[in-house]
């Protein structure tokens, strides 16, 4: 069956998000994982997810009837994904991060066994001139992969 309801949906968890000082609960988040995908598959329709870190029996009252209330009135969330914690709400937001080094940079770990031992290097600038039929690109963000993942890990062998 599609959502195409009209009517808010709300799924509320305990503790699916890292927005408090505990950590989340790894049950729970999959709830969260399934919102988003489900408003992929259906923009459409009305889904929202509301997290109470801590719950207490008067938050959580508080908090259904405030979303049985917007539910009722037709309306939808203001945002997809809400947190509450310490009775505040909390919504996801990207932001710029800091520039730490000027220039290029590497990617380096000294040793194997944890990702914590990677860290950002300075790498010296190429100053050297372009040969004629050739580029010098400039990359702006980078990823890695599983393997590089097990391999930082020791677990990849080579």
């Amino acid at each position: 069956q599609q959502l195409t309801s009209k009517v808010p949906l709300f799924l509320l968890s305990a503790g699916a998000t890292a927005s408090s000082l505990a950590a989340p609960r790894i049950p729970a988040a999959g709830l969260l994982g399934l919102a988003r995908s489900a408003r992929q598959e259906a923009p459409e329709a009305a889904l929202a997810t509301l997290d109470i870190a801590a719950p207490r029996r008067r938050t959580v009252e508080q908090t259904v009837r405030l979303m049985s209330r917007t539910a009722l009135a037709g309306r939808q969330a203001g945002e997809p994904e809400m947190a509450l914690v310490d009775d505040v709400h909390r919504v996801p937001r990207l932001a710029d991060a800091p520039q730490s080094l000027g220039g290029p940079i590497r990617m380096h770990f000294d040793t194997r066994g944890a990702i914590s031992n990677m860290s950002i290097v300075a790498q010296q600038p190429d100053a050297s001139a372009v040969p004629p039929r050739e580029a010098r690109l400039s990359v702006r963000a980078v990823g890695i992969n599983f393997r590089d993942v097990l391999n930082i890990l020791g677990a990849y062998p080579g």
